[in-house]
Parts: structure tokens; sequence; C-alpha cells
């Protein structure tokens, strides 16, 4: 496949993805609040200016919405393929499929680790995501598995009995639960720096590097804490990584942009996968700048100088 090719299959992936999220959460809010209806404002100002079509819009909306009537018409309004399935009691999975063929349970059992979302599953396991999404809903019902959502924004966290959620979720009951406005402990005059990164040695890399320079550092190793944590301390710029366990840098991108007291906040992808293609992913997703592991000090410096939280 050629690097245009390339381009335009991730392009039109992403368009697929943000096409049905809309239409879905268009039908929740016509069910919650009838008289409202969703607006948007067109802004090219920051788009890249390709000399070639990435992607037909009339078709791929076409396309969606036959997707999303096939969604309806097998019951699954209620469920985002951005949630995550988790396989509570992998025992009565196993009962569920001796009278069948274990292919089903092998396959399951092989890529549901509690860290994909429904349409990575889908792809990992090659498999429709309306049927892999039925599939999955059919064992919750059992009590088999039960879905984990990946944390947006204040009003999507609904969670009534805190004892029964991992440590990480009670922990963001606990933050959500109390004033969510700006609460920075640390003097406003100096920068602050988040990064969001799953191992301890990036992040203590980069806390050396960014207190050397007076500023201060936040680091959050679990993505699912991140977005509670800036509602919190909303930090001056966001260093974060591209691959980490059930969430990855480029949703957590897309979720910290939807957000509108980081919208304009410079997201910094930190990654390995240094290829064309990650960084097209990358700006489509919203992040400012890409920096390739191993962290570098001058690179981080001269990011932090160019968004003037460094003295030149």
């Amino acid at each position: 496949m050629s690097r245009r090719s390339q381009i335009a299959a991730l392009v039109k992936n992403t368009l697929d993805e943000v096409l049905f999220d809309i239409l879905q959460y268009e039908h929740q809010l016509e069910h919650k609040q009838p008289n409202r209806r969703l607006s948007f404002t067109y802004d090219d100002s920051d788009c890249p200016k390709a000399g070639f079509t990435l992607a037909r819009i009339d078709r791929t909306l076409t396309e969606i919405i036959q997707k999303w009537q096939l969604w309806q018409q097998m019951k699954l309004t209620p469920y985002s393929p951005n949630l995550v399935p988790i396989i509570e009691q992998p025992e009565q999975l196993l009962l569920q499929n001796l009278d069948n063929s274990m292919d089903e349970y092998w396959l399951l059992t092989k890529f549901i680790d509690g860290k994909q979302t429904l349409r990575s599953l889908s792809l990992l396991m090659q498999k429709p995501l309306p049927d892999l999404t039925s599939l999955c809903v059919q064992y919750v019902s059992f009590g088999i598995m039960s879905f984990l959502e990946i944390p947006k924004t204040r009003e999507n966290y609904s969670v009534k009995n805190t004892q029964d959620l991992p440590e990480h979720s009670r922990e963001i009951k606990q933050l959500l639960t109390g004033d969510l406005s700006a609460d920075r402990s640390f003097e406003e005059s100096i920068p602050l720096v988040m990064c969001i990164d799953d191992s301890p040695t990036v992040a203590t890399q980069m806390k050396q590097i960014v207190t050397s320079q007076g500023c201060h550092f936040f680091e959050i190793q679990n993505p699912i804490m991140a977005i509670p944590k800036l509602l919190k301390i909303q930090p001056d710029i966001i260093f974060l990584d591209l691959v980490m366990p059930i969430v990855n840098g480029y949703e957590l991108c897309a979720q910290i942009r939807r957000i509108s007291q980081a919208k304009d906040t410079p997201i910094v992808i930190l990654t390995g996968q240094d290829g064309l293609i990650d960084r097209v992913r990358a700006k489509i997703v919203g992040s400012s700048e890409f920096i390739s592991k191993p962290v570098n000090q001058e690179r981080v410096l001269s990011i932090l100088r160019k968004y003037m939280l460094l003295k030149s």
C-alpha cells in the first residue's frame, strides 16, 4: 500500500469513528433533551492544505448512517464502541462454551484483557463490530462480563456503589464528587507541566528535565485518572504517551480536546513510533507536538520555550 493510500485509509477510519460517535451522541441527546440539537462551527485555520482528496465525505456519511441503522436494529443503541469489555467470570465463560465450539472462548480470552475498546477488539479479532458488541452485551447480561467506560467529562461518570469498583475507579469517584473547579495547589506564576505516561522511567526523566528549569511537574501513570486530574489542576502543557493500557494516547488526546478548559492547552505526544502515519493521526486528534522516545532533554526544553513556559 502506498503512503498516500495509508494516509487516506487512516483519515477514512478516523472519520468513520467520529461520525458514528456523533450520530450516537445525537440520538442520546434527543432522548434526554428532545428540544436540543447538535450544532457545529467549521474552522479550517489549522487544517493541512492537502493537494489531494483524502475521503469522500458524502459517501462516508452514507456508509456511517447505514452502520448506525444496523446498530439500532441489533438493539445496541445504549452501547458505545468505545466501551472496554472485561471478563469478570472466566470459569462461567468456559462453561457457557463447553457445548459449543471452543473457538469463541479462546478468541475472547486471548484478546479481551481489559485494555482494548470494542472498536480495537473488532480489528484485532477480525470480527464485525456489531456482532462482537452484541456477543459481549449478551455475556454482560449473564454477569460474565462488564463494560468499563473510558472517562470523558464529569457528566460521563455515574457510579453508585464505589466498593464494587477497582481502586482507580473509587479514586475517580472521590475526585468527581468534589468541586471540579481549578484547584492548582501550585504557585500560579510558575508553569505546571503534566506528564501522562505509564512508564515510571519516562516520568522520572521528564521530572528531572522539567524541575531543573524551575517548573512544577505533575505525573500520571494511570491514564484513567488523566481527565479528572487535568480538570482539577489545569496544567499549562501536557506530555502524553501514545501506548498505554485501557486507553491509548490518540483516544485520550481526542478526549482532552473535547474539554473546554483544555482545548488550547499544548499536547505533546511521546512515542517510540515515529512514522508519518503516527504523526498524521496525532495531528488529527489535536496534538500540538510529537517527540520520539527516548526523551531528549533539548527537544523538551525547546518545546517549553516555544510555548513561552521558559525564558529564551
